[in-house]
C-alpha cells in the first residue's frame, strides 16, 4: 500500500534493497468495485507515486486489488493505469484475523502446490514470527520460494510483457477478455440469515442460477480456498467437506461428483460458484424472490 510505504519508508527501501519484487496494492486499500473508474485510477496512481518516490522503484506491471475485488470497470482501470497483471492468491493464511502463529503456519503449508501464491499481511504481529517456519516447511517439501517473475520463468512461460503468450488463467492473471460478460448477467442481492451480505463481487444470475464469488462462499462459511490457476480448479474446504469446482466443468464433494450441478465459471477473472450447489450439499435452506432478485441463505 502507498499509505504503508509512506508510514514505513525505511522498511520499504529495505525490501527493495534485499531484492524482493513488489507490486501496487493501491494507496489506501478501498474496495475498488464500489468506486468509479476515475477514482480507481486515482487510488492506483497515488499508490504507485508514493512507492516510486520513496523506494525509487516502479511497481508495474504487478497490481493486487484490495480484498481481491474486481469487476469489468476495475480491470479496465488497472489496464489503463499501465498494469498488465491482477495478482491474486491460492493459499489464504487469514493472518489478518489475529490467529496464532501455529494456525498461520498450518494454513500456509497444508495445501502447498506448484505455483502457489501465499497471502499474508503486515498488520498482524504473529505473521513475522510464523514466516521462518513457513519458509522452512516450504523448502522441506521440495519447493523454492521465488518472486512472481521467477515463478513464470520456472514454469517455462515468457517474461512478463503485454504481449506475453501467457494466456491461461493463472494465479498471476493477465488482464484479458473474459468469457462471460457480467453486463449481460442480472445483478442479484444476497442475504445471509435475512441480512444483506456485503459481497466482494456482485452476485449474478446465470442460467437461472445465482452465482456468487468463491471468496464470498469462503467468508460466509469460514472456509478456505485453494485455487489452481493452471488446471482451472477451485477447492473450497468448509468444515469436513471439500468442494472441488472445475471451471466450466464438473463439481465434486469429498471426491464424489455432484450430479447435475452447474459448473463454476469465471466472471471478471473471478471464480463464481452456483450457490445452490453449496447450499444443497450443506443441507441449508435457500430462498429466491424473483421479483426483487434477492436470494437468501439460512445458516
Amino acid at each position: 500500500l502507498g499509505s504503508w510505504v509512506e508510514l514505513n519508508p525505511s522498511h520499504a527501501k529495505k525490501i527493495i534493497e534485499k531484492g524482493h519484487e513488489i507490486g501496487n496494492h493501491t494507496y489506501n486499500h478501498p474496495q475498488l468495485t464500489k468506486l468509479s473508474k476515475e477514482n480507481v485510477i486515482k487510488e492506483i496512481t497515488a499508490g504507485e507515486k508514493i512507492i516510486e518516490d520513496i523506494t525509487g522503484h516502479n511497481p508495474k506491471p504487478l497490481f493486487r486489488p484490495p480484498y481481491g475485488a474486481t469487476n469489468n470497470t476495475v480491470l479496465q482501470a488497472i489496464l489503463e493505469s499501465g498494469y498488465q497483471y491482477s495478482v491474486m492468491w491460492s493459499i489464504d493464511t487469514r493472518d489478518w484475523t489475529g490467529i496464532s502463529v501455529k494456525e498461520i503456519i498450518q494454513k500456509a503449508t497444508t495445501n502447498l502446490h506448484p505455483g502457489a501464491i501465499i497471502l499474508m499481511h503486515v498488520n498482524n504481529n504473529n505473521t513475522p514470527e510464523a514466516l521462518p517456519a513457513i519458509i522452512d516447511n516450504i523448502i522441506a517439501e521440495g519447493y523454492t520460494p521465488v518472486t512472481l517473475s521467477q515463478l513464470d520463468i520456472q514454469n517455462n512461460i515468457a517474461a512478463i510483457t503485454p504481449k506475453s503468450p501467457m494466456v491461461e488463467e493463472k494465479i498471476m492473471t493477465p488482464i484479458t477478455e473474459v468469457k462471460y460478460q457480467s453486463s449481460l448477467m442480472p445483478n442479484v442481492k444476497l442475504e445471509v440469515n435475512a441480512v444483506d451480505w456485503n459481497c466482494v463481487e456482485t452476485p449474478r444470475l446465470h442460467k437461472n442460477r445465482t452465482y456468487i464469488s468463491a471468496r464470498d462462499v469462503a467468508n460466509i462459511f469460514n472456509g478456505e480456498i485453494v485455487w489452481d490457476g493452471i488446471q482451472k480448479v477451485l477447492i473450497i474446504n468448509i468444515n469436513d467437506k471439500k468442494f472441488k469446482f472445475h471451471i466450466d466443468g464438473k463439481a465434486e464433494i469429498n471426491s464424489s461428483v455432484i450430479k447435475e450441478a452447474e459448473s463454476a465459471i469465471l466472471i471478471n477473472n473471478r471464480a463464481m460458484i452456483p450457490l445452490y450447489v453449496v447450499a444443497k450439499e450443506l443441507g441449508l435452506q435457500l430462498t429466491w424472490q424473483g421479483d426483487k432478485k434477492i436470494v437468501t441463505i439460512i445458516i
